[in-house]
């Protein structure tokens, strides 16, 4: 019974991401039964709304949306159900997120409240990236409708209990114990962050994200002068920058809250801000070493906001270890399009997706084998990767340079 209902409802939630696919899209489709249907569409029923088998009824629209237009977001909502309940069955009863010596501790109350509670976490994650991916596949865009909401979603979520990040497992003297994996793991970046210092951060941070997602071009053409008003002007001029405004006050009165609270929920929120930036801010670094060169966009704007919404879910150190596994999950449908289409255009966006499911399906062996050992290193690691983008830009230039020489 109990896996009877998480079938269920993973299948409404499925429905939930087929309405966010076609209704959130740059070009939105009046596809999914809970939008308005097209003009020339017959009437709706009731029974189109049940997941999974309302698509069959709704293939009577194919006239209008093309013959397979019902099979896609009817595999979804079908892949939820079954997907739902082998995640829950991993995290909760199996304890695949644990290290080995520890799976039989399951039935320990606290920790059985944690895995619940992670799986429900991770669960609302992994809908809101399957709504991106298949934009991304079908747009090459993520739209800030889902990533904006889901990154506040991550907040709120990690504010209300540190629960929300995933658990490493510590060796002392008297065994093994867990703790989640939080801004100050592993010992190598203690600190105290419960101040006015940690505060300041997290306000920085949150501000930081709001003018990301502002519109930020600097016109040169009639000088730096010139540039710095239109810039400013252009902020305020857009229908776009009193939402952000809003979202940037209210969201200062929710960290400063959170962190008046103390130490219960603060660590939580102050973790998720470091996620979100550490994973957009790394997305966006490479967008820009890769882009000037390369000489043309090498990712999106959508893939920063993506990286930071997984950042605020699940931490800045699994955000690290997710992101290098992003191109070897596509290495291989990238070449399989490239050989069929002849197409270069990739979509980054799912494959940052794909590798943060690898993480979270495989943590306990990535933080144990790789993640572990290089977050030691303290702030070596930064050292190690700054000048990793460095030579990754290097090598960029250089191949350019080939390219053109050889080809033109």
């Amino acid at each position: 019974m109990q896996y009877g209902i998480i079938a269920v409802v993973a299948a409404i939630y499925g429905g939930i991401v087929n309405w966010a696919i076609y209704s959130l899209a740059y070009n939105p489709r009046p596809i999914s039964p809970w939008s308005s249907p097209d003009p020339a569409a017959p009437p709706r029923r009731a029974v189109d709304r049940i997941p999974i088998v309302g698509w069959w009824g709704l293939r009577r629209e194919r006239q209008l949306h093309g013959s397979g237009f019902w099979i896609r977001p009817l595999l979804i909502e079908f892949a939820f159900s079954i997907l739902a309940c082998g995640l829950y069955y991993y995290e909760t009863r199996y304890g695949g997120l644990l290290a080995p010596q520890l799976r039989d501790q399951l039935d320990v109350p606290g920790l059985a409240h944690w895995m619940h509670f992670l799986f429900f976490c991770h669960l609302l994650l992994m809908g809101l990236m399957a709504a991106a991916t298949f934009i991304d596949f079908d747009e090459q865009t993520v739209p800030d409708a889902i990533t904006i909401p889901g990154t506040l979603l991550g907040f709120a979520l990690a504010a209300h209990s540190v629960e929300a990040f995933l658990p490493v497992s510590l060796r002392h003297a008297g065994g093994v114990f867990l703790e989640p994996v939080l801004l100050t793991a592993p010992g190598g970046w203690s600190a105290d962050w419960s101040g006015t210092a940690g505060l300041w951060l997290g306000l920085g941070l949150y501000a930081g994200w709001c003018f990301a997602l502002a519109d930020r071009r600097v016109i040169l053409r009639r000088g730096f002068r010139k540039a710095v008003t239109y810039f400013f002007a252009g902020l305020v001029r857009l229908p776009s920058w009193r939402f952000l405004l809003a979202l940037w006050v209210f969201g200062s009165l929710a960290i400063l809250g959170v962190w008046a609270m103390g130490e219960t929920h603060w660590p939580g929120l102050l973790s998720s801000l470091v996620g979100m930036a550490v994973g957009g801010g790394m997305v966006w670094a490479v967008r820009i070493v890769a882009g000037t060169a390369m000489a043309q966009e090498a990712m999106g704007f959508g893939d920063v906001t993506l990286m930071g919404m997984i950042g605020a879910f699940v931490g800045w150190q699994p955000t690290l270890i997710a992101f290098p596994l992003a191109p070897m999950t596509a290495i291989l449908i990238v070449v399989v399009q490239y050989a069929l289409t002849r197409n270069r255009v990739v979509a980054f966006g799912p494959y940052l997706c794909a590798g943060t499911v690898v993480t979270i399906l495989a943590w306990d062996y990535l933080w144990t084998w790789y993640g572990a050992p290089a977050f030691a290193l303290g702030f070596i690691l930064p050292v190690i990767l700054l000048g990793a983008l460095g030579l990754m830009g290097a090598m960029l230039i250089t191949w350019r340079w080939l390219r053109e020489a050889l080809f033109g």
